[in-house]
C-alpha cells in the first residue's frame, strides 16, 4: 500500500520532505512497535559491518516512524555508536533530567561520533524524488547550522543522482533496507531489497558525508533529536 498524497506531504505532523535518509531519519516519543506492519521485522537484530561499534545502554537509539492518524507504519531506524561515543552520552546524561541543554549537548556528542552504522527499513513504497528532496532539505540544515559549507553542500548533492541512481526506475519499496556505515572520514551506503538482494552500493569520502548524515538527526532545528535521544535519558536506573 502506498502512502497518501497528502500523508507524503506531511506525515504525523512532519513534512516528509524534511526526512532524510534521515532515513530518511528515523516519532511523538519512541513509538512501540506493537501493531507494525509485515515488515516491521526486518531490521535485523544484529547488523554487518559492526566492528568497533558499543553494545549497551547509550549505545543505540531506535524507533519506528509512523504517520499517526492512520496508523501508518514508515519506515524503523536504528542508529548504533562507538564506545566513546556511548561513554561520552552516558557521563553526559548521568544524574541529570532531560532539559534543552542536555538535548544540545548529546545532540554534539553524537554529530560528532566518527564510528557510526545508521539503518533504516521501510513499511511503504517512498518515490525517490521525495527521498532526495528530503535529503536536500537535511543538508541544507546542516549547512545553515554551520555544519558544513556551501561548497559541501553543493558537492554532496551533486552526487546525490550517482549515489541512488539504481533506485532511479524502481523507487523506494516496502521492505528496502538501507545502511550506513560511517568510519571516520568516509560514508558506506548500501541498498538492500526485502530479500537482501544488493541494490547498489556506494563509497564517498570526506568529513562533510558524517557530518550532513549525523546532523539529519541531529541539528539544532531538527524535528527528531529529542525523540532520539531523550529515551536514553528516561531509561536510565530502569
Amino acid at each position: 500500500m502506498r502512502i497518501p498524497g497528502f500523508l507524503q506531504r506531511r506525515v504525523a505532523g512532519v513534512p516528509l520532505r524534511s526526512l532524510s535518509v534521515a532515513m530518511l531519519a528515523l516519532w511523538a516519543g519512541v513509538l512501540p512497535l506493537a501493531g507494525q506492519s509485515d515488515t516491521a521485522d526486518l531490521l535485523p537484530r544484529t547488523d554487518p559491518d559492526t566492528a568497533g561499534l558499543a553494545t549497551g545502554p547509550f549505545s543505540a537509539m531506535e524507533m519506528l516512524y509512523e504517520a499517526t492518524i492512520f496508523n501508518v507504519d514508515v519506515f524503523t531506524l536504528r542508529i548504533r555508536l562507538d564506545d566513546g561515543t556511548r561513554d561520552r552520552l552516558q557521563a553526559t546524561a548521568r544524574e541529570r533530567d532531560w532539559s534543552d541543554a542536555l538535548e544540545d549537548e548529546m545532540a554534539q556528542a553524537v554529530m560528532e561520533a566518527r564510528d557510526a552504522l545508521v539503518s533504516s527499513v521501510f513499511h511503504r513504497d517512498v518515490g525517490l524524488d521525495r527521498f532526495l528532496d528530503g535529503m536536500g532539505d537535511n543538508i541544507r540544515k546542516a549547512r545553515e547550522a554551520g555544519l558544513i559549507t556551501r561548497e559541501e553542500e553543493a558537492r554532496i548533492l551533486a552526487d546525490s543522482g550517482e549515489q541512488f541512481a539504481p533506485l532511479r526506475e524502481r523507487g523506494i519499496r516496502e521492505g528496502d533496507t538501507f545502511r550506513y556505515r560511517v568510519r571516520g572520514d568516509s560514508l558506506r551506503v548500501v541498498f538492500q531489497d526485502r530479500d537482501g538482494s544488493p541494490l547498489g552500493s556506494a563509497v564517498r569520502v570526506g568529513p562533510e558525508r558524517r557530518i550532513s548524515l549525523l546532523a539529519s538527526y541531529m541539528a539544532p532545528g531538527s524535528e527528531f533529536r529529542e525523540k532520539l535521544l531523550r529515551p536514553l535519558v528516561e531509561s536510565q536506573g530502569r
